[in-house]
């Protein structure tokens, strides 16, 4: 098996036997684990999202006396909100909001 190191060095591996049962058990510390862990850690920054998405019926009910008057006079028993969030990506702006149906990049 090929594989390269973090130099980009080529190193072969021959697997047998004994070899896989030594890498399938091996046991690392807390530390070797944390510094294998950051290697995947998500550095992004944060940029903003437009999500579209519905008011609940309890959202509904706590805006203002007038707002919610003149949705129900408008027959817009379902309302559209447009909120910005601030995620890494398109799928954590999605789940950032409830009732969410659709999002855009700012």
């Amino acid at each position: 098996m090929s594989c390269h190191d973090l130099f980009d060095d080529k190193v072969d591996y021959m697997l047998n036997l004994h070899m896989l049962a030594n890498m399938q058990f091996k046991e690392i510390t807390e530390e070797e684990f944390n510094q294998m862990a950051r290697l995947f850690q998500d550095d992004r920054d944060d940029r903003e999202f437009k999500v579209t998405r519905y008011l609940d019926a309890d959202e509904l009910k706590s805006r203002k006396r007038s707002e919610r008057k003149n949705l129900i006079k408008a027959g817009r028993y379902l309302t559209k909100e447009i909120v910005t969030v601030m995620a890494k990506d398109s799928e954590e702006a999605m789940t950032k909001c409830t009732n969410a149906i659709e999002v855009e990049a700012c």
